[in-house]
């Protein structure tokens, strides 16, 4: 019949001027799905960058806090140096002193001994002296002609 051709031709016609924007419809939800997708990923890892940022802010504080603990260490440890060679100076000194002194107190020392010794040795001797003299005088008492 004339009429189903006429539909026919019509559904044809229909179908072929609705095929190019059905293409183009389902290329536009293809790329709109594309975009969704994308915009999602975009979305996750903005928030994985947001992340990543309050860590390395944190990180950064931290070693900023970090630094100045060292900072402060050091400072207190050069003090430290500073006050630990003074007094390495200061003991040095007082052992040049008392090795000057130990020095000074054993050549002392000496000469007393050496006086002593020589002390020893006149007694020593006076009392050889006295014996012999002694030893003369009792000769003499027992040989009164012996002089």
């Amino acid at each position: 019949s004339e009429e189903e051709e006429e539909y026919e031709r019509v559904r044809q016609a229909a179908a072929a001027a609705s095929d190019k924007p059905r293409r183009t419809l389902t290329q536009l939800n293809r790329k709109l799905t594309k975009s969704r997708a994308k915009a999602a990923d975009t979305t996750q890892e903005l928030e994985q960058l947001k992340e990543t940022q309050m860590e390395t802010s944190r990180d950064v504080t931290g070693l900023k806090e970090r630094q100045t603990k060292l900072s402060k260490s050091l400072e207190k440890t050069v003090e430290d140096l500073q006050s630990t060679e003074r007094e390495l100076q200061h003991v040095q000194k007082s052992a040049q002193e008392a090795q000057a002194r130990r020095e000074q107190l054993d050549t002392q020392i000496e000469t007393i001994d050496k006086t002593l010794r020589d002390a020893r040795d006149v007694k020593r001797k006076s009392r050889d002296e006295e014996r012999l003299l002694q030893a003369i005088q009792a000769l003499k008492r027992h040989f009164p002609g012996v002089q």
